[in-house]
């Protein structure tokens, strides 16, 4: 929520959770339940944002007694008003890539049908250089990416346009009005859940790029002359960045 927040450039003041229940049972895990607010409290902190409530709704009959769904809303501040991010892109501005902690918030459909194939299910190890099973790689808290806008921000840094990079995987790159090509030259080998992903659907590499953020959370467009300024704040923010590509208009 926070990191679809800030892609307009505004910092989160308050953030709060729905949480929707089959049975009103699901709470009586209070390992589960613990970790659950544990964790959606931390990444507010992470956000500098407010827990400003909420609801937890028992919805027998629309959801499944062992399932929740989760959601929520967060509400932000843009101040001055020209911070604002309008997706002012233009011919050769620098493509600057923030890295992904894996899966993340989108794809996890596909990726509980592949869990349902597997032999060993989530216990399933990852492998390509990764000790973890399949369900602690899909564990991994989400990056958020707030501290990087409130850093280029302080720093007085225009971000000509920024994406988060969520369902339609690397399709997010590309929605800009404008007919833009965006060249990718500095592609990172994928994080070992998605070469696993791959391996294990199997899944088609145009698929991968097509639904998974394949290690990539966070796209920032700048003007070239504030590339390097632009992935200095990203490491003092504490992000791994780096630039990847440029934008380019397309042939007639």
């Amino acid at each position: 929520m926070v990191n679809d927040l800030v892609t307009c450039g505004a910092l989160p003041i308050s953030v709060a959770m729905h949480a929707a229940v089959g049975d009103s049972g699901w709470f009586s895990d209070a390992k589960r339940t613990d970790a659950l607010v544990a964790g959606f409290a931390e990444a507010c902190r992470e956000a500098g944002a407010v827990w400003g409530g909420g609801e937890t709704p028992t919805l027998g009959g629309v959801v499944e007694p062992e399932a929740i769904v989760l959601a929520g809303s967060a509400i932000g501040k843009i101040s001055p008003k020209n911070l604002r991010i309008t997706g002012d892109v233009h011919e050769g501005d620098a493509i600057i890539f923030l890295a992904s902690s894996g899966v993340q918030t989108n794809g996890l459909s596909l990726c509980r049908r592949v869990a349902a194939l597997l032999p060993h299910g989530y216990q399933t190890p990852v492998g390509f250089g990764d000790s973890r099973t399949f369900g602690e790689a899909l564990l991994a808290p989400s990056v958020i990416y707030v501290a990087f806008v409130r850093e280029c921000q302080k720093r007085g840094l225009k971000l000509n346009y920024v994406a988060h990079v969520t369902g339609h995987g690397w399709r997010k790159l590309m929605r800009l009005d404008e007919p833009f090509v965006y060249e990718i030259t500095n592609v990172r080998t994928p994080l070992a859940v998605f070469q696993f992903l791959e391996q294990a659907g199997p899944i088609t590499r145009e698929e991968m790029y097509a639904t998974f953020n394949q290690g990539i959370g966070f796209a920032a467009y700048v003007s070239p002359e504030l590339a390097e300024q632009t992935l200095a704040a990203a490491k003092t923010a504490g992000y791994d960045a780096w630039l990847a590509g440029t934008v380019k208009k397309r042939d007639a």
